[in-house]
């Protein structure tokens, strides 16, 4: 991904069955610069491989538009190596590559939402608790002056 920064969040899972691929996807710290250009394709943020081959990264159909600020990489031991374009294009197989790669980056996402609102919780009673603690200081002192 050519990104020097940590991720913000990262996906590793394999699928096996009928057929078989592993994947890393990975949301970057910072959003490109430009993610929000129209005429810009998804184009090389998702490398497609095939038995550790590389075969493409300008596949508009692994990943859909809202998602293409997501990064990775998907091995596919099912495909073969001396595919078309237009072949892959018509792929059951990238079907349910795309189909997977979607659910799983949508759960990461929903995961970092939760982490995020964990954190805003835990902020929260920490603020509320230094605030009793400051109340309850000051109803000591009051008490200390009546005495």
């Amino acid at each position: 991904s050519n990104d020097w920064e940590e991720h913000l969040a990262v996906k590793h899972f394999s699928v096996e069955g009928q057929l078989e691929f592993t994947s890393i996807l990975f949301v970057p710290k910072r959003a490109p610069f430009d993610l929000f250009e129209p005429k810009k394709k998804n184009s090389g943020h998702i490398k497609l491989y095939v038995r550790r081959v590389f075969i493409s990264d300008e596949f508009d159909d692994l990943m859909p538009r809202y998602l293409s600020f997501i990064r990775g990489v998907v091995d596919s031991e099912d495909l073969p190596l001396n595919v078309s374009r237009e072949m892959l294009q018509q792929s059951r197989v990238l079907k349910v590559i795309k189909k997977k790669l979607v659910s799983k980056a949508l759960d990461m996402m929903k995961k970092m939402a939760e982490a995020e609102e964990r954190a805003v919780e835990s902020e929260e009673e920490e603020e509320a608790e230094e605030e009793e603690a400051a109340w309850v200081e000051v109803g000591k002192m009051k008490i200390a002056r009546n005495f």
